[in-house]
């Protein structure tokens, strides 16, 4: 039997009061003579060598009460032996870390990684719960804890390892600190699934190298009983490793075309080295150069290459290869060519682009000094479908109507310029909405009001120093009234609060509505400073957006930055790859993160900075025991809760009582019988 409150055990010492009362004998004070007692001899009252309890069951049914009185109050019960806390382990949640990142291409890296998995699973007991994840600049689920759980105990080490080998090293960065993160979100998600107090183990097994992204760990509130293990799978110390950088292109005066690479040590060689670049085509894999040889000297860093090319070369995708380095996972220096897309712009417009006075004339100039992207603008009046952009300046008959917005809905983008009432009909009929009105051309001197600089029409215009359009004047523009709805948004308007710019969604495309001219004679928009950049940010938007970067590292973020998602190429190695569909960059150069090229360990001082938990066995074992002490304690009130020995106890008290009440009372009244 066990207690949950033994101190009040102690009342047991009380039994001592009816063992007390028992003996303690009083002679009565008041004698009352009797005649029949007047010729007797006085004698001497024998004493007894001890005192005899008088009633000894009424003694023990008394010191019965007391005793079981203090039996309840300390809350008996019965263990169980599998609730003893000498055979209570904690059960234990772990999340494995398994780093996937290109540094982790090394050779030995690998057998090293399996046989720390293996030790660490091999290990875990039958109950501890057991979650994989591999990480790069993301986290991706190997082995869940459900899947884990479920597998058969012998065959749940076995089959971890094939899913671990079945995922593959990719070339993305290290993200450690967005890990260790995720893998406390896991510990807290198997934490919430039940009641049972645990300890939670987070293992990350990496090369650390001091590439790693780790400054998300700063500060991080890491949680009580949750401790974190780290394993290096490398060999250490480290070799030294070279890697490639680009500095760019360069012609010498005989204008011969120069390829300018830097190449970079992670930590200075203590002899001197040898290596060798090459330059290739990226997808053909013929060579476009001779081997340029680079002597890196002891204790230097690093060392610029020029290596000679063609002719054009600047052109094709190149693939330089680094020779003579141990390490081969950032040998390779891919180059894409420079893409400059086309903008096919068509001008519907009764004037003539010769005419100063019109606007076709101040569109065609203004799309000249426009380089990037080139701009084709189609003779005017020429309706085409491969138009990225169609400027409309008159009114269209139903014919050219119908065109336009069918180009419209299926992505394109148009610019009406209303310059009077004369294009109502054309409004009407593009949007089919009769609410487009536009009121008669008032002569007056309007300037421009409120911009909209969040959109990308106007987004380079947000400095201080370029947002004053105030002194543009406008002499000629119509009052345009527009249905109230959420696919059209007033991107600009004049002092006087009526628009004059407007964007509507037409299907799938984009139609902007200008309100105004833009020959000199009724504005000055056309002879502004704002009239090329906002006519450069008009192609842009007509072609989906600038041009993304085509030489980039494999990072995800940078790719999303680009609209590019990873899993849709998909992308897990850097190359040379060609983005079908986008209509832009149909090249695209990624290139292992130079971060991944520094090799060493981060020091154990970084780690001291980033104040995160260390892994102390001992600890762990004093937390163990506190859990199971703490385990055992709810077991046993819970055990104590469901027998109820108190309860029981109670109501023998109570009968007891009764007992002794009768026992009691029974001599007085065998005295009162014999008195009468």
């Amino acid at each position: 039997m066990s207690f949950l409150a033994p101190l009040f055990l102690a009342g047991l010492a009380l039994i001592a009061g009816p063992i007390l009362f028992h003996l303690i004998r009083q002679a009565p004070r008041n004698r009352i003579p009797f005649s029949s007692t007047e010729l007797l001899d006085h004698s001497q009252p024998k004493t007894e060598s001890r005192r005899r309890i008088q009633n000894p069951l009424l003694l023990i049914i008394r010191c019965l009460v007391v005793a079981l009185l203090a039996l309840a109050f300390a809350r008996p019960f019965f263990p169980e032996q599998s609730l003893s806390s000498a055979s209570f382990t904690p059960s234990i949640d772990r999340v494995l870390l398994i780093d996937m990142s290109a540094s982790m291409q090394r050779p030995g890296v690998s057998d090293s990684l399996e046989e720390s998995v293996r030790e660490i699973l091999s290990a875990a007991a039958p109950q501890s719960r057991i979650s994989i994840f591999g990480f790069s600049d993301t986290v991706t689920p190997i082995v869940t804890a459900e899947q884990w759980q479920n597998w058969p105990i012998d065959q749940r080490t076995q089959l971890a390892l094939q899913r671990i080998a079945a995922t593959p090293v990719t070339d993305f960065p290290t993200r450690l600190d967005l890990a260790i993160e995720h893998g406390l979100d896991e510990l807290a998600r198997l934490g919430e699934q039940t009641e049972e107090k645990r300890i939670a183990e987070l293992i990350a097994l990496s090369d650390f190298a001091k590439g790693s992204s780790f400054s998300g760990l700063a500060g991080l509130d890491w949680p009580n009983e949750t401790f974190l293990k780290r394993i290096q799978v490398a060999p250490t110390p480290p070799p030294v490793n070279a890697s490639l950088s680009w500095a760019g292109w360069e012609w010498n005066a005989e204008q011969q075309l120069f390829a300018e690479l830097r190449l970079s040590l992670d930590s200075p060689p203590e002899k001197p080295l040898d290596l060798s670049v090459q330059a290739f085509h990226a997808i053909e894999a013929q060579p476009l150069s001779q081997p340029v040889t680079a002597v890196l000297a002891a204790g230097k860093g690093f060392v610029p290459i020029s290596i000679p090319l063609a002719t054009g070369s600047d052109e094709l995708p190149i693939r330089f290869e680094l020779s003579g380095d141990e390490v081969a996972f950032d040998n390779q220096l891919y180059r894409a060519p420079r893409f400059i897309p086309t903008v096919t712009i068509a001008l519907l417009s009764d004037a003539q682009l010769a005419d100063p006075q019109q606007a076709p004339y101040f569109i065609e100039k203004a799309l000249k000094g426009i380089d990037n992207p080139r701009t084709r603008l189609l003779p005017v009046d020429s309706f085409s479908t491969d138009a990225d952009l169609t400027i409309v300046d008159k009114p269209l008959d139903r014919q050219s109507l119908q065109r336009l917005r069918s180009e419209a809905q299926t992505g394109g983008t148009a610019f009406l310029i209303v310059s009077d009432s004369s294009k109502e009909d054309t409004l009407r009929a593009l949007f089919d909405d009769r609410q487009w009105q536009i009121d008669e051309t008032l002569d007056q001197d309007l300037r421009i009001g409120e911009i909209d600089f969040e959109h990308p029409l106007f987004e380079p215009f947000a400095d201080p120093r370029f947002s004053n359009f105030a002194n543009i004047n406008t002499w000629k523009a119509p009052r345009i009234q527009f249905p109230d709805s959420p696919d059209i948004r007033k991107l600009a308007s004049y002092d006087n609060g009526s628009p004059l710019l407007l964007e509507a969604k037409l299907g799938g495309g984009t139609v902007f509505v200008w309100a105004g001219d833009w020959s000199p004679r009724s504005s000055q928009w056309a002879l502004s400073s704002k009239f090329v950049p906002f006519l450069y940010q008009l192609c842009l938007q007509s072609i989906g957006g600038p041009p993304p970067a085509n030489n980039l590292y494999l990072d995800r973020a940078l790719l999303a930055q680009q609209s590019i998602r990873a899993d849709q190429l998909p992308i897990t190695r850097a190359g040379m790859y060609q983005v079908e569909g986008r209509g832009n960059a149909p090249w695209l150069a990624l290139q292992v993160d130079a971060s991944e090229s520094s090799l060493h360990p981060i020091d154990e001082d970084e780690w001291d900075r980033l104040g995160l938990p260390e892994y102390d066995p001992s600890r762990i074992s004093q937390v163990a025991q506190s859990i199971a002490a703490a385990s055992s304690r709810e077991s046993s009130q819970q055990l104590e809760e469901r027998q109820a020995v108190w309860k029981w106890t109670l109501w023998l008290v109570i009968l007891l009582l009764l007992s002794e009440s009768l026992l009691a009372t029974k001599p007085a009244r065998t005295k009162g019988e014999q008195a009468a």
